[in-house]
């Protein structure tokens, strides 16, 4: 049922939604789609096709979890509809500043952890008359992080009783809603934006043939000697590195991960 009623919202992506005043012009600002980051300058991209349809956060390398959201405000522009010109000062009054994001959380699978079910995030922001603006709003933050690393989901005892990360994955759903006001003081939100999430854990590390070795035994680990290995290009936009598709070869994920049992993961699985 609840596989369901997300994808059902997820269909509904893009329906318009915002307060109303007692002009006649619709009042509208919409949340477009999720933006992906460039690899190159790594800030969002502003362009549509630039569009990010699942978000992948990697418990082993991130501490948060960054989405851009593509904010358009679309209200009726007051100086075409009455006919000013522009230099009237009213024009500008559609512009709006956005005050906070509300985020509620649900899953499309286990997880046994003490998560919030609704985070309430303060903003300052503006998005002026007929722009779109891409905003950074932290969906995940790091204690969130924390307590699904730690949960058995994710972490076991084994039978020699020593604590491991277990290289699993689950779905997380989130729906977004920015709120604001217009500058002449109308309150209004946004479209309610669904966005779902996958958690895992080791899944944005990369085991390269040449890194592989087995000279310690058969076990398969990432510890090959690289002739080569100060040329390597470092991993593209560091900051975002266990978010989306920005993953760390496991020649560098002792650097990344975030704890001592994340590092064990920057070892290829033993099937490899």
């Amino acid at each position: 049922m609840m596989a369901r009623k997300f994808l059902t919202a997820l269909a509904a992506l893009g329906l318009w939604a915002g307060g109303s005043g007692c002009e006649a012009e619709p009042v509208s600002i919409q949340i477009i789609q999720m933006q992906s980051v460039s690899t190159t300058s790594c800030e969002p991209n502003t362009t549509l096709t630039n569009a990010l349809s699942l978000g992948t956060v990697d418990l082993s390398l991130a501490t948060n979890y960054v989405a851009f959201p593509l904010v358009r405000n679309n209200m009726s522009n007051i100086g075409t509809v009455q006919g000013f010109g522009p230099a009237d000062g009213r024009v500008a009054t559609l512009d709006v500043v956005l005050r906070e994001a509300v985020v509620e959380y649900g899953t499309l699978g286990p997880i046994t952890a003490d998560l919030p079910s609704k985070r309430v995030i303060p903003l300052a922001g503006t998005v002026r008359l007929g722009n779109s603006s891409a905003l950074g709003i932290e969906l995940l933050d790091a204690a969130t992080l924390a307590a699904i690393r730690q949960a058995p989901e994710f972490l076991v005892i084994d039978s020699q009783s020593q604590v491991r990360p277990v290289r699993s994955e689950v779905t997380m759903t989130t729906k977004l809603v920015f709120r604001g006001v217009t500058v002449d003081g109308r309150e209004l939100e946004t479209n309610e934006f669904f966005f779902p999430l996958r958690i895992c854990n080791g899944c944005l590390i990369t085991y390269p043939p040449e890194a592989i070795s087995t000279n310690l035994g058969a076990t398969p680990n990432c510890l090959a000697i690289d002739p080569a290995e100060d040329e390597r290009d470092p991993p593209d936009c560091p900051g975002r590195v266990g978010s989306d598709n920005f993953f760390v070869d496991c020649r560098d994920c002792q650097g990344f991960a975030v704890d001592s049992l994340a590092r064990s993961l920057c070892q290829p699985p033993t099937g490899l």
